[in-house]
């Protein structure tokens, strides 16, 4: 193989981050009228499916209501230039969405927002280094984890799920948060980052993330004789795991249902409606 052919990992895709909402309506307010998304047509479920460039935020009805313990990042455009737009939306949505945990503030290369059930979403400009070129998609997920642990994350994914783990910053910390952090990428343009915490993490509450694997019978079995696998199979064209452990010792380091899919699943690749946000300078 050429040396100037990038390394792929074996994820070649965030898909999805999937959370429980109590409100639909509440939930259209914020992620449609006041980001700008647009909800998808062809949803299959009873969720509320967003559309973020070719990635998707999924809104479940179900309850208990999940908070991600981390941020969200995502690329839009008018971030910086002609952010007075998206302020102007943000700001009216302040009376639909009063009363709940919803508020934002402005940093220089990026607006940090709350929904009103306190997910932290950060929204960066379309020249951010990840997603390329693209001026709309869900970038990163950042999971906040316990001190001493984001070195043996990156080895778990490095050596169980075969991805590429980097190591270094690729945005702003957020408070209590050490900065101590691993990537793992997916695709040429998102990343999974793992940054410890010196702050309590909240116990996990059953929100899930969707990935989609290259080498997807092969990360199947490794999960398997480790006894990760929760539910499904390589047959059923997908499965799911939520521990991530030392791989030296088996003990749990973080837990986050993953929902793992192949390239021949029947939505990967699936074109998706994206107004607003994704063609217009907000």
């Amino acid at each position: 193989m050429s040396d100037d052919i990038p390394p792929v990992s074996n994820i070649i895709e965030i898909g999805h981050i999937n959370v429980n909402v109590p409100s639909h309506p509440t939930a259209l307010a914020f992620y449609a009228a006041a980001l700008g998304l647009t909800r998808d047509p062809g949803e299959l479920t009873d969720s509320v499916w967003m559309n973020v460039g070719s990635n998707q935020i999924h809104l479940s009805p179900r309850q208990p209501t999940q908070r991600h313990r981390g941020i969200v990042g995502l690329v839009m455009p008018g971030v910086v230039s002609g952010r007075h737009r998206l302020l102007q939306r943000l700001q009216l949505a302040q009376g639909t969405l009063e009363g709940t945990l919803y508020s934002f503030d402005e940093a220089d290369d990026c607006v940090n927002v709350h929904c009103p059930w306190g997910n932290h979403i950060r929204l960066h400009p379309p020249s951010h280094q990840l997603l390329g070129s693209a001026t709309l998609g869900l970038a990163y997920i950042e999971f906040h984890v316990p001190a001493g642990t984001a070195q043996h994350i990156g080895t778990f994914y490095a050596t169980v799920i075969g991805a590429l783990v980097a190591h270094g910053d690729i945005q702003p910390t957020a408070p209590g948060v050490s900065g101590s952090s691993v990537r793992v990428l997916c695709g040429q343009h998102q990343a999974l980052v793992f940054r410890e915490t010196a702050l309590p993490v909240p116990e996990y509450d059953g929100y899930h993330i969707q990935l989609t694997f290259s080498d997807f019978p092969a990360i199947h079995r490794r999960l398997a004789d480790m006894r990760l696998i929760t539910r499904g199979s390589v047959e059923n064209g997908e499965y799911r795991f939520t521990d991530i452990v030392n791989v030296e010792d088996g003990r749990v380091l973080f837990q986050v249902e993953h929902e793992c899919r192949s390239e021949q699943h029947k939505l990967y690749g699936r074109s998706l409606l994206n107004s607003g946000a994704a063609v217009t300078e907000l």
